[in-house]
């Protein structure tokens, strides 16, 4: 049975049990005026007793073959924990990385071009309420390859992210982040990268590698600091000089909450 189940089967074990000395007549009370703290009493213990039999998260390592594509697309849905993503993979690999958590994915073909989506297995946390607890950190090592350009669409939670682009073919990214601290090394040399990026409750740090130029509008974007020796202010947007004629450029919205 799952610890989900097993929870609210005790919940309805006591609730009932109750109801059922009451129309007895062993005791008498209002037992509907006592569900809510039985629900709390009930989850407290939940809680102690996760604290004490609660298993670590095993780490799973896993790799995703290229399969002689030439382009590829990743989509990867990180939780709460650490993210940290870089190149690495071996010869002939889209992805090979450790997953705390373990890692759910699936593989599609359009063309030449392999499509990827990595995410957090749904049973994790979902069935068990002692897993919402502190020290639960899904932390992912995630390496990619050199070999192919690459479309990358990140969702992340609540975590703290590393994304090291520097030496990856990424041509177009896609970030969106809620209550994360998030730094993102661009491409130094994968012609023009085309970027959107969501921030809520965040801390967000772009590093633009040197010779490589940029445009940046932004939005919602305060105590902000930017080079403005390399990227010049014009209202809500950061440039270049050289940006047209740039080989190597990147081209971003930036849109953030509160952070």
């Amino acid at each position: 049975m799952r610890w989900g189940a097993m929870f609210w089967a005790i919940i309805l074990i006591v609730i009932g049990s109750l109801l059922f000395l009451n129309n007895l007549g062993v005791i008498s009370v209002n037992v509907w005026a006592f569900v809510p703290a039985v629900m709390l009493i009930v989850l407290g213990v939940w809680f102690l007793l996760g604290g004490v039999l609660r298993r670590e998260l095993a780490s799973e390592a896993a790799s995703i073959p290229l399969g002689g594509s030439s382009r590829a697309a990743l989509r990867l849905r990180h939780g709460a924990g650490r993210l940290t993503l870089g190149s690495g993979a071996a010869s002939g690999e889209l992805v090979r990385g450790t997953f705390v958590g373990g890692l759910a994915h699936r593989e599609t073909r359009q063309g030449d071009v392999l499509e990827a989506e990595l995410s957090v297995p749904a049973d994790v946390f979902g069935h068990s309420p002692w897993m919402w607890g502190p020290g639960r950190s899904l932390d992912w090592t995630v390496e990619l390859t050199r070999e192919v350009p690459l479309t990358l669409d990140l969702e992340m939670g609540a975590n703290e992210a590393r994304l090291n682009l520097n030496d990856l073919r990424v041509t177009d990214l896609r970030v969106k982040s809620g209550a994360s601290n998030t730094t993102i090394s661009l491409p130094a040399a994968a012609g023009l990268v085309r970027g959107k990026v969501e921030a809520g409750a965040a801390s967000l740090a772009l590093r633009v590698p040197p010779g490589v130029a940029g445009r940046f509008r932004v939005t919602g974007l305060t105590g902000t600091t930017v080079d403005s020796a390399r990227f010049a202010r014009s209202g809500d947007e950061y440039r270049s000089a050289d940006f047209d004629s740039a080989a190597n450029k990147v081209d971003f919205e930036i849109t953030m909450g509160a952070g």
